[in-house]
């Protein structure tokens, strides 16, 4: 019989409605995140008669200034009972996890305890867990916004004119571009950094546990020399990583922050207006919400 592998979804059981319902409110504030933009469009529609002389309807301006208000008041409120919910999950997790590894580790035999050093049980009973709180409390929420929010904002760009979301999408492509530089050997790297940490762990339990009788004898293999050279070793690693990921993950940065999508539309913005006849108003629209479609990539 082959073994059956637990997934983490099944593993994160005790907390499945509160992710639930944390992910359908996130996906109520994403919608509800695009509706100040789409007001303020129509808002502008509502008063561009005034500059050429024509009359505004004051009741359809009151209408949008109140339903601007009310969408930035009801997201708000949204966005903050979506985290409030998703945090209390992350704890009840949490607490279910740790209870049952204490069950657990009090049923293991002595032997497994001298196999296994201090520092590895350190990383799965404390490391691995905390590392869980941005998985539940953030992953919800995030993930769905940063879904939801890009798909939306392109295609209400779309809707106003197919070419201001093919110059929405240009930040987005470039920086997907850019990303399999990023994660280039990523899997082999993550795996390394997993391996060093738990060496690195136990070499400072070693470490610490020998410090008397370091002080009065030094014996051969009881000085911190282990510590020293995983220590190196760990920092060289990491610097190696760092030094071969740092010119992607700038551009990549580049590519999803606010200026550079600014850049793009003030660049090609007018060159749309003056040269293809698409209206001033989806410019200011395209403006407002591209920075919703590649700043994401980065969550």
């Amino acid at each position: 019989m082959t073994e059956q592998r637990t997934t983490f979804w099944q593993i994160a059981a005790p907390a499945h409605k509160q992710m639930i319902v944390a992910g359908v409110l996130a996906a109520v504030a994403a919608v509800l995140s695009l509706a100040p933009v789409v007001v303020l469009i129509e808002l502008a529609r509502a008063v561009l008669p005034a500059f050429s002389g024509g009359s505004i309807d004051a009741t359809v301006v009151w209408v949008l200034v109140g339903t601007l208000v009310a969408a930035t008041v009801l997201h708000g409120l949204i966005v903050k009972k979506s985290y409030q919910i998703s945090h209390w999950a992350d704890g009840t997790l949490a607490e279910d996890i740790r209870q049952r590894q204490i069950t657990k580790l009090a049923q293991l035999p002595l032997a497994w305890f001298t196999r296994h050093s201090s520092g590895k049980v350190k990383k799965f009973v404390q490391d691995d867990v905390s590392k869980i709180h941005m998985l539940i409390a953030h992953g919800a929420p995030d993930y769905t916004s940063s879904v939801l929010v890009p798909l939306l904002s392109i295609a209400y760009l779309f809707v106003l004119d197919w070419r201001l979301g093919l110059l929405a999408l240009v930040p987005l492509v470039l920086a997907v571009a850019t990303m399999p530089f990023m994660l280039r050997d990523f899997t082999e790297k993550s795996e390394r950094f997993t391996r060093s940490q738990k060496e690195l762990n136990s070499s400072i339990v070693e470490l610490v546990r020998g410090i008397g009788v370091i002080k009065v004898f030094q014996p051969e293999g009881k000085n911190q020399g282990a510590f020293l050279e995983r220590s190196r070793e760990f920092g060289v690693f990491y610097l190696d990583w760092v030094r071969a990921t740092v010119h992607p993950a700038a551009l990549i940065q580049i590519f999803t922050s606010s200026v550079f999508g600014l850049f793009v539309v003030v660049v090609a913005g007018p060159w749309l207006v003056v040269s293809h006849g698409v209206s001033p108003i989806g410019v200011m629209a395209a403006l407002l919400l591209i920075n919703n479609v590649a700043g994401p990539l980065i969550v």
